[in-house]
């Protein structure tokens, strides 16, 4: 292997920044993040056109970064600091920024930016050299609407059959859309006059509607028209929280809502949540509507989390948690109880034991055979899929098998570590089978 080699330069070379920041756009491309990367000044002229104040600042993500900040030594304490920063406030308003931020020493007069309405988040001291203490500032916009920093959604397009007469079925498009807060509430106040067996109090509407306006909002459009709108916030650190949630009701049981969970949870870990949370009418309060609502989201992962009667309510409602981290599983299970509510179901355990006998026959042939690593691999997935089948035919929760078998088999592993030390060995490494097998089953019998 080539040793690397590092080196210092004062100035980085133009291909070596263009490299750089295309492979920045791509990593975060693939996280939903528009790196959105700028620099950028401001510059004070006098009336001779004369430069007596700068800006030098750019922007990346949600935010405005001041690098630093000059005004010439004749016009300072007239004003014209603020006026920079005001200057650069007013070109970023309303733009979709979160913030303007920047750090000064406390030789830089700190005061002067509280002055300006900037907020102090931390102090990081210098004990060495007071002087050098350094402020870290930020003055965040009055827009509501943060939109810089994320890639648009307004391209992506889901494909899901849609009935298109009640003769014939044919392939429509579901676009997913994110909308602003006023065309977000217009939707909500439509949907919910047309499902009033889902909203019947007035009052709870009304704070729906004007709940709306402070969520991201995803929008699902068919043919050029609005047919379902989910609202998503956060309203904790690492959590998010479908608010709002509906589907007209021609358009219903098409997929439309799946496809609106899906953009959500997209959305949501791009937005650094590992959990996803919703709240319906408890079953066992036996309405016929949110019953179904209840079982959607069943399938779709959530989970009951707790069950309460807020204060002013007649009903029980439940709370539903779906975890975004470990999604290959929870999808699949998801998908599991989806192909049983649709009929696609395995007979009996014996069916799906013989499938698993055969994905066995499958990966050892692929082996055999010296197929290629990706084949073998999804014969491995197959086999896979047959357990978890056989654990939810058979009525057991496929995580608490998981960690059934967690537990039992770290006891052993655990086992097998203290026969290997007593016998003086530091590892099993470089032993063979046959002994390895002993001490297995020497483990197996304590």
């Amino acid at each position: 292997m080539n040793e690397l080699e590092i080196s210092f330069v004062d100035h980085l070379p133009d291909e070596i920044e263009k490299i750089m920041r295309e492979d920045l756009v791509k990593y975060e491309g693939s996280y939903g993040i528009d790196v959105n990367y700028k620099r950028f000044s401001l510059i004070l002229t006098n009336e001779t056109k004369s430069p007596v104040g700068v800006i030098n600042a750019f922007t990346a993500f949600s935010e405005v970064y001041v690098d630093d900040m000059w005004v010439h030594s004749s016009y300072r304490g007239k004003g014209y600091g603020r006026k920079l920063l005001q200057a650069l406030e007013d070109h970023f308003e309303g733009k979709g920024f979160n913030n303007i931020n920047l750090v000064t020493n406390a030789f830089n007069a700190p005061e002067f930016y509280k002055k300006c309405g900037f907020t102090e988040e931390f102090i990081r001291v210098n004990k060495v050299n007071p002087k050098l203490t350094k402020t870290f500032f930020i003055k965040h916009f009055k827009n509501a609407e943060q939109t810089q920093g994320l890639l648009k959604y307004n391209t992506r397009k889901l494909r899901s059959e849609i009935e298109g007469s009640s003769h014939a079925k044919k392939l429509d498009s579901i676009e997913i859309e994110e909308i602003d807060y006023d065309r977000a509430e217009m939707l909500c106040r439509k949907i919910t006059a047309n499902l009033p067996e889902y909203f019947g109090i007035s009052s709870a509407n009304e704070q729906y509607f004007k709940g709306v306006r402070y969520c991201r909002n995803l929008a699902a459009k068919i043919n050029n028209q609005y047919v379902g709108l989910l609202s998503l916030n956060f309203p904790h650190e690492n959590i998010s929280n479908i608010y709002w949630m509906a589907v007209f009701k021609n358009h219903q049981a098409k997929g439309i809502g799946r496809q609106l969970i899906a953009e959500a949870c997209r959305l949501a870990k791009m937005q650094n949540a590992n959990s996803m949370t919703v709240e319906t009418l408890a079953p066992e309060e036996a309405d016929e509507n949110y019953l179904k609502s209840y079982h959607f989201y069943q399938s779709l992962g959530f989970k009951p989390l707790i069950t309460i009667k807020p204060e002013g309510y007649h009903w029980n409602m439940v709370y539903m948690v779906k975890h975004l981290t470990s999604n290959a599983l929870n999808d699949l299970l998801s998908l599991e109880k989806d192909a049983r509510e649709f009929g696609f179901e395995w007979p009996n355990e014996a069916m799906i034991i013989e499938q698993a006998i055969d994905e066995c026959r499958e990966i050892k042939e692929a082996i055999e055979n010296q197929d290629m690593p990706e084949r073998i691999q999804e014969e491995i997935g197959d086999l896979l899929h047959s357990a978890i089948s056989l654990c939810e035919f058979s009525g057991f929760d496929v995580e608490k098998t998981l960690a059934k078998v967690r537990n039992k088999f770290g006891k052993r592993m655990q086992a097998i570590k203290n026969l290997t030390y007593e016998l003086g060995l530091p590892n099993l490494k470089g032993q063979s089978i046959e002994f390895m097998m002993e001490l297995w089953r020497k483990a197996k019998g304590g």
